[in-house]
């Protein structure tokens, strides 16, 4: 998992494992007036989130969150902590 953009120029990756175990890269971007944007429907109620984040995890655990992701098919979005 990457998080954030790299502020020192590209972030070299080994294509080995995502050639050998056919994975896939899944990327998205927001900028800081998208994410305004974004917040300021969710304050306003325009946008429902109830269902949306369906567990909060410490980012320490984020590899272990991400592989249980794979299989449980009920999870949404998982939220990662810094605490």
């Amino acid at each position: 998992m990457l998080s954030g953009l790299g502020a020192l120029g590209p972030t070299p990756i080994d294509t080995t494992d995502i050639v050998a175990k056919e994975l896939s890269i899944l990327g998205g971007f927001a900028s800081r007036a998208a994410m305004s944007t974004g917040l300021a429907a969710i304050a306003a109620g325009h946008v429902r989130t109830d269902d949306l984040v369906t567990a909060i995890q410490p980012w320490a655990d984020a590899e272990s969150a991400m592989r249980d992701v794979l299989v449980d098919q009920d999870t949404c979005k998982i939220l990662f902590s810094h605490q």
